[in-house]
């Protein structure tokens, strides 16, 4: 492209000269930028036209009616018929060339001439431009394609395995291969290029047939092939690789090439196989487990059954995958636990199904069951899952059941025989406000027969409250002999310590031993089978006299009862006896262990049963002075 003409820095008048410069890419030639010239007018016509006859005409030229070039400013008077013009347009731009003789002599001989000199110089400048442009494009194409072959070079070298362009015929000989093939096969590009290798050679025996078929029928469907098999290398190592490829047909020699990329999956294989004896031993863990192993996505659908838990729901397989985790595990579960499961599917957060929790479950006929719920996350990082490890618990809860019972039977047995033991003592208890009973009747009757009866009622008033005496000591006796269901209750622990101290009382006064009560104020209550805790009371402070009475009172006659508050209600029992012996410290609470002459050795044996039911532990220590310390905790009512 021309510009209009323009003054130059050097001194007179030109135009300039703008190239457009392209270069090669792979989408195709893009914009460059310009290569620019100025042409200077007179120097030009002085270095092509001669001197002598330059100075027999005036030249003038101009651009669009802008002067560009004139030899003479002072212009001679010539006939116009003699004034030779001519005017063309080239890039936009219009061109007028003006020849002036000095002499009409020489007018005939030059001006066509000069003129026709003129227009062929600017038409073989802009020939010239475009020649050099040509030059230049031919020039970046061709640097262009040396910098894409070294890229392309430098790529092949450094992929991770062979990329190939051979000939579609029997083993496949190569005619180019990168450098990755000697990494590869153990063969050099020469041995492949040379075909003193052929490709089909290394390809493992057993895999021959199937590499043939697979690109014979890309070949048939002209589409590209994708597969893995086995090679031999150099070294006689079988090595796995995956190849994908095109078979094509060149026109200029006619002969059907294939060319693709191979690499190196040995590792990967080697991986893959482990990951499938993985998978196919966890497969079989999960199948033999006892346990029911359910997997479940975010959205609780479940995607995995295993055996013991077709056996446990009743479904199959087929039947209950796909299906909602809800179908199992109805979303009311009645404990703690309730929509435990359904949080954690809606907020990722398993809490306390990590460690396990029970609940109920419903099995296909409908029927619910305890269970213990263990949960666990998978969390990969395509998508979250989850895995249910569920165990039965209706054998185990029968199975605690019947031991609870016999606990019962045995409990009851052991107070039968406390109260047989503390017969003397009830009897007494019972005695004593019959006997005032007795009394109080007969002076009754005295006063009655004297007329004195404003005296009878002080009188009657004694008889009641003798004969309540008495009958709160024989309704103790009925509560601690009854038989019947663990029936559990909120309790002041209090209340229920001030009771059987009433009915130890009596045994205590016998052997002139004194049972002292310290009870913390405002105990909270705790939920528990009344008659049960009862029962170890008692046992405890029978024991503790029985300690006391073996070494005759001679550390104190006073047996401490205390109940206090820490986290857990915490009943103890001090005494100043004996103590327990090293002999026994470990096998105290063994059943059948007794240090009594004519003990049955249950009584600790069941109390520490009662006490681990209600949740609680059953302890002992020696103190420091004489006798024994017995206490027993209790969880308090929330």
């Amino acid at each position: 492209m021309f510009t209009q003409p323009l003054d130059s820095a050097h001194g007179g008048k030109g135009f300039g000269i703008y190239i457009p410069v392209y270069r090669a890419s792979l989408d195709g030639l893009k914009f460059d930028g310009f290569m620019g010239s100025v042409l200077l007018i007179a120097p030009l016509l002085e270095s092509l036209f001669p001197l002598d006859l330059i100075a027999e005409h005036n030249l003038e030229i101009s651009i669009n009616g802008q002067p560009l070039f004139s030899t003479n400013s002072k212009r001679h008077e010539v006939d116009p018929k003699w004034i030779q013009q001519r005017q063309f347009e080239l890039y936009n731009l219009t061109w007028q060339l003006s020849v002036i003789p000095k002499e009409e002599s020489v007018l005939k001989a030059y001006t066509r001439f000069s003129s026709a000199i003129i227009t062929l110089l600017i038409l073989l400048s802009s020939i010239a431009a475009l020649s050099v442009y040509a030059t230049l494009i031919s020039r970046g194409q061709a640097y262009q394609i040396r910098n894409n072959r070294k890229i392309v070079a430098h790529l092949f070298k450094n992929l991770p395995g062979m990329a190939y362009r051979g000939f579609h015929k029997k083993n496949w000989p190569m005619e180019f291969v990168s450098e990755g093939c000697e990494l590869l096969t153990g063969y050099s590009k020469n041995d492949f290029e040379q075909q003193r290798i052929l490709w089909g050679e290394l390809i493992h025996p057993d895999d021959y047939d199937f590499v043939y078929e697979t690109v014979q029928e890309a070949a048939k469907l002209n589409m590209t092939f994708e597969m893995e098999y086995r090679i031999l290398t150099k070294e006689n190592r079988k090595h796995w690789v995956w190849e994908r490829g095109e078979i094509f047909y060149s026109e200029q020699d006619n002969i059907h090439r294939i060319e693709g990329f191979i690499t190196d999956i040995t590792d990967n294989k080697q991986v893959e196989r482990g990951l499938i004896e993985s998978h196919a031993f966890s497969d079989a863990v999960v199948e033999a487990a006892v346990e029911a192993v359910i997997t479940i996505n975010a959205k609780g659908i479940i995607q995995a059954f295993n055996r013991a838990a077709q056996s446990m729901f009743g479904y199959t397989c087929e039947e209950i995958i796909g299906c909602h985790i809800k179908i199992l595990m109805p979303d009311s579960p009645p404990n703690k636990y309730e929509h435990s499961i359904y949080r954690a599917l809606k907020t990722g957060e398993i809490g306390s199904l990590s460690i396990g929790c029970e609940t109920n479950a419903k099995c296909k006929n409908g029927v619910m069951f305890p269970i213990h719920l263990l949960v666990s996350e998978i969390n990969s990082h395509v998508t979250k899952k989850f895995v249910a490890v569920i165990r039965d618990l209706s054998q185990q809860q029968a199975a605690e059941n019947e031991a609870r019972q016999h606990i019962e039977q045995l409990a009851h047995a052991d107070r039968l025989n406390m109260l047989g033991e503390m017969a003397v003592g009830i009897a007494h208890e019972i005695n004593q406000p019959l006997t005032a009973i007795s009394l109080y009747a007969q002076a009754g009757k005295r006063l009655f027969e004297k007329g004195k009866h404003e005296q009878l009622s002080d009188t009657f008033d004694k008889l009641s409250e003798h004969a309540q005496r008495a009958g709160a000591v024989i309704e103790r006796m009925q509560m601690m002999s009854k038989r019947g269901d663990r029936t559990v209750e909120v309790t002041d622990i209090n209340m229920l310590i001030e009771d059987i101290v009433k009915l130890a009382e009596a045994e205590a006064r016998i052997r002139d031993i004194t049972i002292k009560i310290d009870i913390g104020i405002n105990l909270p209550p705790v939920l528990v089978d009344k008659v049960q805790i009862q029962q170890v009371v008692l046992n405890l402070l029978r024991n503790a006299m029985d300690a006391m009475t073996s070494v005759n009172c001679r550390y104190g006659n006073t047996v401490l009862l205390r109940a206090q508050f820490n986290d857990t209600i915490e009943v103890c029992v001090i005494d100043s006896g004996c103590g327990v012996s090293k002999q026994i410290e470990e096998n105290l609470f063994t059943p059948f262990l007794s240090t009594k002459e004519h003990g049955m050795g249950m009584g600790l044996s069941i109390s520490q049963a009662i006490i681990t039911e209600h949740g609680g532990q059953l302890k002992f220590y020696n103190n420091n002075s004489a006798g024994a310390t017995f206490f027993f905790t209790l969880p308090v009512e929330k």
